[in-house]
């Protein structure tokens, strides 16, 4: 058996299909494990602001120079990636690990704002505080001693 151009030419070929196609699953595999790691530090972040909310003893949360810890912290590493402090290699990571601790931040945020508008029926601000009612005789009399005693009576109820 001989071994022709025509047969080198079709080898040849082949040998460049399966080329192409390995880099483009080759392509497809590191772009699928970009995404899981990064989903997984996202993960990771969010879980860790979580568990700091929970170890604290302050209702308000952990704190840093009175900036709520996860959002400092998430602001903190977004800036690391920003500015790439920690490496080409690394940078990317402090950033997605920072964008799980603004995640947990704003999840609080928005179940507060959930909660307020739910218990007050507004989205922001305080709760309209309803009018005292003030009765009849003495609002009439006018006399403002006894409209101040009656008002101190009713809030104190």
């Amino acid at each position: 058996m001989s071994v022709t151009e025509q047969h080198l030419h079709h080898i040849a070929r082949r040998h460049d299909s399966l080329s192409k196609r390995y880099e483009s699953l080759k392509a497809k595999g590191a772009k699928l494990t970009s995404r899981i790691v990064r989903s997984g530090e996202v993960l990771l972040g969010a879980g860790v602001a979580g568990v700091l909310q929970g170890m604290s003893k302050s209702p308000n949360g952990p704190r840093i120079a009175h900036v709520p810890a996860d959002l400092a912290i998430g602001l903190g590493l977004e800036a690391v990636a920003a500015f790439d402090l920690f490496g080409e290699e690394w940078s990317h990571h402090a950033g997605n690990f920072g964008t799980g601790f603004l995640a947990a931040y704003f999840t609080e945020a928005g179940f507060a704002v959930g909660k307020r508008k739910r218990d007050t029926g507004r989205f922001f601000g305080a709760a309209a505080v309803p009018a005292l009612p003030v009765a009849a005789p003495v609002a009439a009399s006018g006399d403002p001693a006894a409209m101040a005693e009656q008002l101190l009576a009713q809030m104190h109820r």
